[in-house]
């Protein structure tokens, strides 16, 4: 039965990808209107394997420099492995299907003809509450918000400690969305979930819409696929819409008070669940992505009343204290599984994902 299920997670194998855009921008191109920006997304070239790591001193391959802002001996058109199989060595990494949710009883189940309440979504017992035990990982419920970033880490730190669980890190975000637009994947822009109320696992029935509490149907239909990162059910949802998501990725230097992380990041315990960059990120500096990350290597980038990236005009603002990813359920054109923006960390309506690495 559903209620059994404490949750679903999809297997991310260990690959390569072919660099096709370094990523060293330092500006956006103003534009007066969106039908300006060229559509820039390409079919990223994929290829699994578990050898420790591609080489430098191999042709037409690089090592990953794995370092905000920094090419190493890479090139566009090297075969780099990722990075998010580096950090924490893995062959692989399961990545939970939807946001993670809380198991409590104002919140599950949603049913056909639930009617959505602020209320309800905007006051679910404990949210601010690290309770572990609490978590599910699945389709038909309302995410896990109103929390700051500390809060999610630990929940997603302490979901499973066997299975090595924590919460989705901006480099892991990157090797989901790349290999979404590859052969392997949907190899197109991943449909909103513009479910109002924030409930997991829904695709809009129309490209691009707005929020919506009818115009949508569930994960597990012919139309719910157009949501999925495989364009079919196998594939991870909510990568687009649904909410914001938290990165455990920041700018060095930040002020860390609102998320609660001051602790967190002079742990090394925990330094491999962090993306570090650097302090001289500005909103429109891309160049100090790290690459495998989708975020600098998606340029040209374009300012119309926002920042916007050439693949799918994603919203694209860089250099804020915690990165955030996917977009909102009333985003529209401006989610996706490559719109990224910034937050202090203590964000109302922004979820989050768990990850579970295999060693």
């Amino acid at each position: 039965e559903e209620s059994d299920i404490r949750g679903y997670f999809v297997w991310i194998p260990k690959y390569s990808y072919r660099i096709f855009n370094l990523g060293d921008y330092n500006s956006t191109v103003t534009i007066s209107s969106l039908e300006e920006i060229p559509n820039n997304a390409q079919q990223i070239e994929i290829e699994f394997g578990t050898r420790t790591t591609t080489n430098d001193e191999v042709k037409k391959e690089c090592a990953s420099p794995m370092i905000s802002g920094e090419n190493g001996d890479c090139d566009i058109g090297d075969l780099m492995t990722h990075p998010a199989f580096l950090s924490i060595p893995s062959n692989g990494f399961w990545v939970g299907k939807f946001e993670y949710n809380q198991n409590s009883n104002v919140n599950i189940p949603i049913t056909d003809t639930t009617t959505w309440s602020k209320d309800v979504a905007e006051n679910l017992e404990e949210t601010n509450t690290i309770k572990p035990s609490n978590i599910i990982v699945r389709p038909n419920v309302y995410s896990w918000r109103n929390t700051i970033i500390y809060t999610s880490f630990m929940n997603a730190f302490n979901f499973n400690r066997n299975l090595d669980s924590h919460m989705m890190k901006n480099t892991e975000w990157g090797a989901v969305a790349y290999l979404s637009h590859s052969k392997y994947g949907i190899d197109d822009e991943v449909r909103i979930n513009n479910k109002a109320g924030y409930v997991t696992g829904y695709a809009a029935k129309e490209k691009d819409a707005s929020v919506s509490e009818t115009e949508n149907t569930k994960w597990n239909t012919s139309n719910g696929y157009t949501a999925s990162t495989t364009g079919n059910i196998t594939g991870i949802y909510d990568m687009s819409g649904g909410g914001w998501e938290y990165m455990t990725s920041y700018r060095e230097g930040s002020n860390l008070t609102n998320s609660g992380m001051e602790n967190i990041i002079l742990d090394e315990t925990y330094n491999k669940y962090l993306d570090k960059y650097s302090s001289l990120s500005t909103p429109s500096s891309y160049k100090y992505r790290i690459l495998g990350d989708a975020t600098g290597e998606l340029g040209d980038f374009y300012y119309s009343s926002n920042e916007r990236s050439g693949w799918y005009k994603d919203y694209a603002r860089f250099g804020g204290t915690w990165i955030i990813r996917g977009g909102d359920n009333d985003d529209n054109f401006n989610s996706g599984q490559f719109c990224f923006g910034d937050t202090g960390g203590a964000a109302k309506d922004v979820p989050s994902r768990i990850v579970l690495s295999v060693h």
